[in-house]
């Protein structure tokens, strides 16, 4: 069942810059040691933080292949919300 911040997401591509932004902010949960890594760990799974854009559905694959479907539906959410709120902002 897709969701409407789901179909309002797919319709858009987040620049790198918006994208590291939005994994910042999983800083509370995982803390910033974690979240260093995620970003720098993102480049070895296909997703390259250097003036590209991107979808959540690619977000959401490379996330997969780092965590795994179950850890990135919960991750998935938070940046995806994060995103469409700098997208709004902006």
């Amino acid at each position: 069942m897709t969701t409407e911040t789901d179909a309002l997401s797919d319709r858009f591509e987040f620049s790198t810059k918006a994208i590291r932004k939005a994994i910042q902010t999983l800083q509370p949960i995982l803390g910033e040691v974690s979240v260093n890594a995620m970003i720098h760990d993102l480049e070895l799974y296909s997703l390259l933080l250097a003036n590209q854009q991107y979808s959540i559905d690619q977000i959401q694959m490379a996330l997969e292949r780092m965590f795994g479907r179950e850890a990135t539906t919960l991750l998935i959410r938070h940046v995806q919300n994060a995103l469409l709120e700098e997208a709004i902002e902006e």
